[in-house]
């Protein structure tokens, strides 16, 4: 009985541990653009993470936590890794900064404490049957056990799709946002170039009615 709560104690810590750790994803050199987060192997075996300050042909020039600038040669880099990248829809990216400052915890709580309802319900149910279906009284406190750990387990797998439905919708949140924006910019330039060229054709007319002026001026002098 006790090897098999250890068993289960083993089982959540590892999940906790795995599911914990940050989705990293290989990230091209010639990708890259400016406050994107990466870690920057070297073929030294030197890790160095920060945010993308420049990309050059030859050199991409990273800023640390220390805001301490590091100038790399591509030559010298081993792998580049970071967060997935997202972009708006002219191709720019949405940097993680912008993505945890519009990330609320709403999915969070929501998916965490469904998710440990319907953990605990389901977990009591199978840790009943197998207790039931033992013969030894001291399985008994694998009904214990197996609601708690199915729970915890249950509420913490629920809790990082909400993380992830979060960062979903943040990220859409700032793509509506750009795209808002730029539609105003096109707006705005629209309206300026309306406005030029009701003033280029107000400039014109007034030529126009400064050449029949002339030009009426022109044939009384010649009636004289």
């Amino acid at each position: 009985m006790i090897k098999s709560n250890i068993s289960i104690l083993v089982v959540v810590i590892f999940i906790f541990l795995t599911s914990a750790c940050s989705k990293q994803v290989l990230l091209k050199d010639d990708k890259l653009q400016s406050n994107q987060t990466v870690t920057i192997q070297l073929k030294t075996g030197q890790k160095i993470t920060g945010l993308v300050d420049s990309a050059a042909e030859k050199t991409i020039t990273v800023v640390d936590k220390t805001s301490a600038r590091h100038e790399i040669e591509k030559r010298n880099i081993a792998r580049i890794t970071g967060p997935q990248p997202w972009y708006d829809a002219n191709g720019s990216l949405i940097s993680e900064k912008e993505i945890a400052k519009a990330k609320t915890n709403k999915n969070f709580w929501l998916y965490t404490i469904s998710g440990a309802a319907l953990s605990a319900g389901a977990s009591f149910f199978t840790s009943s049957m197998i207790a039931r279906a033992s013969d030894d009284e001291s399985n008994a406190p694998l009904v214990t056990t197996g609601t708690v750990a199915g729970t915890v387990v249950g509420g913490f797998l629920f809790s990082r799709l909400g993380i992830s439905k979060d960062r979903e919708d943040a990220i859409e949140s700032i793509r509506l946002v750009r795209s808002s924006d730029n539609l105003n910019k096109l707006d705005n330039e629209k309206a300026k170039q309306e406005k030029i060229q009701q003033e280029i054709d107000r400039l014109k007319n007034e030529r126009e009615a400064q050449d029949s002026e002339l030009e009426k001026l022109r044939k009384e002098l010649e009636k004289k």
